[in-house]
């Protein structure tokens, strides 16, 4: 709890100290307000990171921050065992109270960190404050002259500032998930106003598409329906790229909507070219597809919550699988995966079925390859972040067995821009 009046009384007897000149009394009133100052920002962090989104920003920080210490620490333990080969005593003892210096600023450094880490009630916290403690013995170690037992507790400290990034590095993955349920129950009902208006686009280019069947031609009315058609999917897709920008921090939720723009964007090219035909509707077809697929996994997470979960080591789940919210949230992530990875099989074997009908690819077909090689390139990057919650996969995600239907041709970028790697079968 912050009191007002400590502050306020701490300055009013700084000043009057000063006033009279006793500089000690007033050294001690400022040391108090630096103090209660400390406490305010205290209050202030902790409450920006009651926030799912800040709390995985505030553990990325950390990571890098106990990271960097790492280094400082590992150069002061390499130039340490340097020093200890010069053969002057003037200059090796000269050496030793420099590297002393260092290693006291190092301690104070981690020990502000250790203080953010409890903060963010990490586990890091222990693991870091141990560092700190032994550099604090390395340091009493160096002014007695025993560089040996320093360097110990510097190789010691190492390894506590190790274990911290690992420990940092769980806590991050499992406020990830916790972000993840968040932003998934917040973006339901976009979603589904997306979906719909998704649908009704669909249905006016097969409206727009008989019209023109009936017709021979375009009619000053049906040009008109298709330039607005387009501009409201050019805005559909601008506002699904928007929802794929704050959701972000979950990026297999970002991904999947980014596909699903990926698709509008194709579908709107089209109908600016006037083209309502097959291809087109199906591009519109996968975006709206998306979205039922995004709001299926989100209803499975209020499916499951407050629902009793087998308890970690319990037989039917991995044993470090996280809370049981952590674990809703993780198995609607990989719903999500493995319906993308479904959708990639299909979208490539449609399109080799059609290439081994007429022989060779049209435009369509080969943006349709490039854009399901792209996603599927980003998918497993993705799937091996996911899985690294469950340990380090025994296989990279890459390296799933490819479709029995068709043969997995070589990747190839030519100029044709036709890649042509086969997705990877989804599991069943």
């Amino acid at each position: 709890q912050f009191d007002d009046s400590k502050l306020s009384g701490a300055m009013r007897r700084a000043a009057a100290a000063l006033m009279q000149k006793r500089i000690g009394d007033a050294s001690q009133a400022q040391k108090e307000i630096v103090e209660e100052l400390r406490k305010i920002r205290d209050i202030l962090e902790q409450r920006d990171v009651t926030s799912a989104e800040n709390l995985v920003k505030r553990l990325i920080e950390s990571g890098k921050e106990i990271g960097q210490l790492r280094n400082e620490l590992r150069d002061v333990l390499r130039k340490t065992e340097q020093a200890k080969q010069i053969g002057n005593e003037q200059r090796r003892q000269r050496e030793l109270r420099r590297l002393r210096k260092q290693q006291e600023q190092l301690r104070q450094k981690i020990e502000e960190s250790v203080r953010r880490l409890q903060r963010l009630r990490s586990n890091a916290a222990r693991s870091a404050g141990r560092a700190g403690q032994r550099l604090g013995k390395a340091e009493q170690a160096l002014g007695g002259g025993n560089s040996e037992g320093a360097q110990q507790e510097m190789q010691e400290a190492l390894d506590d500032l190790e274990q911290a990034q690992r420990e940092i590095a769980q806590d991050q993955r499992e406020a990830e998930l916790a972000l993840a349920q968040e932003l998934m129950e917040k973006i339901a009902d976009q979603l589904m106003a997306l979906q719909s208006r998704q649908k009704a686009a669909i249905e006016e280019t097969v409206r727009l598409r008989s019209e023109y069947e009936k017709r021979g031609s375009w009619s000053r009315i049906l040009l008109k329906s298709m330039r607005n058609l387009a501009t409201t999917q050019r805005n559909l897709e601008s506002e699904t790229l928007s929802v794929s920008e704050q959701v972000q921090a979950v990026e297999i939720l970002s991904l999947a909507l980014r596909g699903a723009a990926r698709s509008m964007n194709l579908a709107a090219e089209n109908l600016q070219d006037r083209d309502t035909g097959e291809q087109t509707v199906t591009w519109q077809k996968q975006a709206a597809g998306r979205f039922e697929e995004l709001l299926k996994a989100l209803e499975s997470v209020k499916e499951n919550e407050g629902q009793p979960q087998l308890q970690p080591g319990q037989e039917g789940k991995p044993s470090d699988a996280g809370p049981p919210g952590e674990r809703v949230a993780l198995l609607s992530q990989l719903k999500i995966v493995r319906a993308l990875q479904s959708e990639l099989i299909t979208r490539f074997e449609n399109v080799r079925r059609e290439e081994a009908k007429t022989g060779g690819l049209t435009d369509d077909q080969k943006k349709e390859l490039a854009a399901v090689a792209d996603e599927q390139s980003q998918l497993a990057d993705l799937v091996r972040e996911l899985t690294s919650f469950f340990g380090d996969p025994e296989e990279p995600a890459d390296e799933l067995p490819a479709s029995s239907d068709s043969a997995e041709p070589e990747a190839d970028e030519s100029k044709s821009g036709e890649p042509q790697r086969c997705p990877a079968k989804s599991p069943e």
